[in-house]
């Protein structure tokens, strides 16, 4: 992976919601993977991907807590970069109580908004949560010299329900490092007999948490129905990925034959599930700009995924991959039948997709964008 950036490092806060498996946890391995002329002190709750971290040397130390911006700036860094806005939040209270001598410059990414889930839900309740939940996240955000938005949607939500300046925000999309995807795919025969798999079966993975927000239980309900259509088939249905919700899913799906839950898949092993795989699923209900669905371009997996902000901007219906009505159990069925009877189309809306990827999401990209944003701030602090 390229770096890009100065030789003089500076040293920059990282601050993540924790250290757990998802696109954030890979987005952020990414870019301090890339970028150089810096160094990182990280800060996030636990979680199991904390050891990532650990193999990248500009890194200087990784710390379990959310810090405030007294400790950050004490930590000898020149710039604060918030991945989520809770512990914005929080950094910006202690604040108030214990200010910091200087003014830190603050950046904070909106990895997509979980504030969605209380727009998707019904009833009074849900009204006033997302009231009282869009007044302390938009004086958060309003508070950050720059917002990072991965997506034009959310680009679109902080300026009309957060109240930023449309100067002060910044469209990144997510990169990614572009690896030789032929080797791995040239190898796909021998990794199928590795992994116990078929060669003429074909694979969908379904890269996601086991949380409410990527809609898997949606997926597991058309997988119970289409149990009689499934089983004279020969498919698979590969769950990569840990979450609160696992062992429900377990549950309810896992006893079936066409379905395999293989947990948690390190970043460096995924490219070893891309290469097996013929599609992928993802039934999210809200999301930025997924990585998973970038990783699928750049191997040719074609996707099929909820029509959600964030998902349609990088899968078109019927041209870079399928979409199907969110929480909508029937069309997913459909959009799942259509792949297994229209292989050549899939390949083709595959192709597509990988042409788009190629052309705006790589790692290198990503990084040099950023870059130019830390030394807009760091220039206006001087």
């Amino acid at each position: 992976m390229e770096m890009i950036g100065e030789k003089n490092s500076l040293i920059v806060a990282e601050i993540m919601q924790n250290y757990s498996p998802g696109g954030v946890a890979t987005h952020l391995y990414n870019l301090i993977s890339s970028l150089a002329g810096f160094q990182f002190v990280l800060f996030a709750k636990p979680g199991k991907w904390r050891t990532l971290y650990e193999k990248v040397p500009s890194v200087l130390s990784i710390n379990e807590k959310w810090p405030s911006l007294k400790e950050i700036e004490s930590a000898g860094c020149a710039l604060a970069h918030f991945h989520a806005i809770r512990p914005l939040f929080v950094a910006l209270l202690k604040d108030k109580f214990n200010p910091s001598e200087r003014k830190i410059p603050i950046v904070v990414t909106l990895h997509g908004l979980p504030i969605r889930k209380f727009m998707i839900k019904k009833g009074i309740f849900w009204r006033i949560a997302f009231s009282i939940k869009r007044f302390y996240e938009g004086w958060s955000v309003r508070h950050a010299d720059i917002v990072i938005c991965v997506s034009e949607a959310d680009k679109n939500f902080a300026i009309e329900h957060f109240g930023v300046p449309k100067e002060r925000i910044r469209i990144v999309y997510y990169g990614i490092p572009f690896i030789d995807t032929n080797i791995l795919i040239g190898e796909r025969v021998e990794l199928r007999k590795e992994f116990n798999i078929e060669q003429d079966t074909y694979v969908f993975v379904v890269p996601a948490r086991f949380h409410e927000q990527k809609g898997l239980d949606v997926l597991a309900k058309a997988l119970l129905e289409l149990r009689d259509s499934l089983l004279s088939r020969r498919v698979l249905f590969v769950f990569l990925g840990d979450g609160p919700l696992f062992e429900d899913i377990q549950n309810q799906i896992g006893h079936l034959p066409y379905v395999r839950l293989e947990g948690v898949v390190l970043p460096e092993n995924m490219p070893k599930w891309w290469a097996m795989a013929d599609a992928m699923i993802l039934p999210s209900r809200w999301e930025g700009l997924p990585i998973s669905l970038i990783e699928a371009g750049l191997f040719k997996v074609s996707p099929i995924a909820s029509d959600i902000p964030g998902n349609n901007e990088i899968v078109f219906h019927q041209k870079t991959g399928l979409l199907f009505e969110m929480d909508n159990v029937e069309e997913l069925k459909e959009r799942i039948i259509y792949a297994l009877e229209n292989r050549s189309e899939m390949k083709q809306f595959a192709e597509n997709l990988h042409n788009l990827v190629i052309s705006r999401h790589s790692v290198e990209q990503m990084a040099e964008q950023i870059k130019k944003i830390y030394e807009e701030l760091l220039h206006r602090a001087d």
